[in-house]
């Protein structure tokens, strides 16, 4: 069993940390994988040229707080998976209106969800949770469980900066089979796709192979 204190090793992948040094690899990833291939991103028809100023500042903000990480291959050295993790209560510092306008009802949902969730949990103060914000593997690396190692990794982190809840809004298959099955989250609160209205139009009803994007979260302060 993977004790998840990182740096560590498992089969031919290197989990770390993010560094300044994994700036450009970051980057290229979230612009190219994430930004045209999340569901929600997808669906509102976000591209890779769309999201690249975007990653390139969210970037920017993970590096800083170090929270983050990725996954590596050791034969290349390539980055194959990101996770980015930050407090559940900060805002980033990105103006999305400017720098990429098409994610608009895609925070929106996800600003319902975290709504929500704050109603049912008044006393949250930051540093008690933290929120999975994106996880990313890069296609030719999918089935070889390195999203779910960086998701149990995840966790030993939010436990050594002392939070005591991790959460994410999880939107696709996989992201929700990994949380809900194999870790063993509990789904909070979930907005289904074909019902969430913004600026008067249906604008998820196009994902069709989920139900729902859903708010998902586990207690962690046992966890290791």
């Amino acid at each position: 069993m993977l004790n998840y204190q990182l740096p560590f090793e498992h089969q031919d992948i290197y989990y770390d940390t993010i560094r300044e040094t994994d700036r450009a690899e970051v980057v290229h990833i979230l612009t190219h994988y994430f930004g045209p291939f999340e569901p929600m991103n997808h669906s509102v028809g976000i591209t890779a040229q769309d999201f690249s100023e975007f990653a390139k500042l969210m970037t920017d903000y993970v590096i800083e707080k170090k929270l983050s990480l990725v996954a590596k291959d050791k034969k290349t050295q390539k980055i194959v998976s990101v996770t980015i993790l930050k407090d559940f209560l900060d805002e980033l510092p990105i103006d999305v209106v400017e720098v990429c306008p098409k994610l608009l009802p895609v925070f929106a949902l996800m600003g319902e969800l975290a709504g929500q969730y704050i109603e049912e949990n008044t006393k949250i103060e930051r540093g008690n949770i933290m929120e999975l914000l994106v996880g990313i593997t890069v296609p030719t690396y999918w089935n070889r469980g390195i999203s779910t190692i960086l998701w149990g990794a995840s966790e030993k982190v939010a436990q050594e900066h002392g939070f005591q809840k991790i959460v994410s809004c999880v939107t696709g298959l996989a992201s929700q089979h990994i949380t809900l099955q194999k870790l063993h989250y509990k789904e909070s609160c979930s907005i289904p796709y074909n019902s969430f209205v913004y600026e008067g139009g249906s604008v998820f009803q196009g994902i069709t192979e989920i139900l729902a994007c859903k708010l998902v979260e586990k207690n962690i302060q046992n966890a290791f």
